[in-house]
């Protein structure tokens, strides 16, 4: 367990490897129980949000690793963006996250009827997102309008890989030049 301390810090200072997007915001808040934070680019759409689930392998991430990154996709759209922080395994084993992201979602979308929303993920995070729609399913608040998955946890093999790695790199990258 000290190694996983360890790598999870070291996961977190990914996320201060480039800066927040100039004239975005980032507000800590908690929806459900569960710690979020709101991404806010200056000139938003009010009625439009984006829920993003991080990435990091179920076992690493947060809204710190991830803020940035979130900071460059929120003003490209210029949509506000609510991060996800699901509590990760092992100590939070399946479907502790995937129950924390369907609570938020479904919090917040009973407390706002009228905003419109999206939600996207990465790796682990877009695993948990195609898993809200079925979990969904039988939950009030399915109907959202739109989706993205950026490299969702699939095939752990081809995650793993150094070309995959690459890739991920190139397109985070590309949000933060």
């Amino acid at each position: 367990m000290v190694n996983l301390i360890e790598e999870r810090a070291g996961f977190e200072l990914l996320g201060r490897q480039y800066p927040v997007a100039r004239h975005v915001v980032i507000e800590n808040t908690s929806i459900a129980n569960v710690r979020c934070a709101w991404v806010i680019p200056a000139t938003a759409v009010a009625d439009e949000v984006v829920m993003y689930i991080h990435g990091g392998g179920f076992i690493y991430g947060s809204v710190n690793s991830h803020a940035a990154l979130v900071s460059h996709i929120a003003q490209a759209i210029n949509r506000k963006a609510l991060v996800i922080d699901y509590p990760l395994a092992p100590e939070h084993p399946f479907p502790a996250g995937l129950n924390d992201c369907v609570n938020v979602i479904e919090t917040f979308c009973k407390q706002h009827p009228t905003i419109t929303f999206g939600i996207m993920g990465d790796s682990a995070g877009g695993k948990l997102h195609q898993q809200y729609g079925k979990a969904g399913v039988q939950s009030e608040c399915i109907e959202f309008e739109g989706e993205q998955h950026v490299w969702p946890f699939n095939d752990i093999a081809a995650a793993a890989s150094k070309k995959a790695l690459g890739l991920m790199a190139d397109f985070v990258g590309a949000f933060c030049s």
